[in-house]
Order: C-alpha cells, then structure tokens, then sequence
C-alpha cells in the first residue's frame, strides 16, 4: 500500500496535558516502518558556533497520528512509562524533539504520510 522508504522504527512520546491530574501526562506510541533522515550541521554566528542536527521522519499512514511540538521521538521500538521529557531523554538519549508537524495525507496513496521535523 504505501511505497515510501522505510529505513528505520521508533517510538512517539505524546504529551497532554490531564486537568484532573493537574499535569502534563506522557504516553507512548511505537510506530514500525518509517522514514528516518538525519542531517548534521553547525551554523557559525557572533556567538559562536550553533549545532543544526534536523532530523526528518515520515509516518506511511492514512490514519490520524496525535503528535504536537513538543512531543519526543526516540529510534526503536521501545516502551517506558514517563513523567518528563527528562525522563526519555534521561533513558534514552538519541531522541528529537518534535518542532514541526505537517499533515501529507493527500495526494497519491502510496505517498501518504505524516512529516515530523525535530531537533
């Protein structure tokens, strides 16, 4: 059904916020068989030098996906129960954070995908 190269597997930490709790809940998402591209850089600026690691991942499906700014990405399909991004990022140190979030379920089925941007 979907044709896009899938390269690697990994698993999304949502965060939402649980107004009876009074705090931010975390849960967490496997998501076999996406697209993983990273991209190292450095920006050089009057401060110094600035790291500009992107990263992109593509999400082959047309079913809706709860990710928003913020939430954390880690290669590998794993499982954990967090109270904090410092908790994933603590566990496991290779994750993005997600800073853009497009919606590419149009188009050709194939093709169809989430696109999440994250440093």
């Amino acid at each position: 059904m979907n044709q896009g190269i899938r390269n690697a597997d990994c698993t999304l930490f949502h965060k939402e916020w649980n107004e009876e709790a009074r705090r931010d809940v975390w849960s967490c998402m496997q998501l076999p068989g996406v697209s993983w591209y990273s991209k190292k850089g450095i920006s050089v600026g009057t401060t110094g030098e600035t790291a500009e690691d992107t990263v992109v991942i593509r999400v082959y499906t047309q079913q809706a996906l709860t990710v928003d700014t913020g939430d954390i990405i880690t290669p590998g399909l794993v499982t954990a129960q967090v109270n904090s991004s410092a908790d994933i990022l603590r566990q496991f140190p290779d994750s993005v954070k997600v800073m853009r979030v497009r919606d590419n379920r149009r188009g050709s089925p194939q093709m169809r995908h989430w696109r999440i941007e994250g440093e």
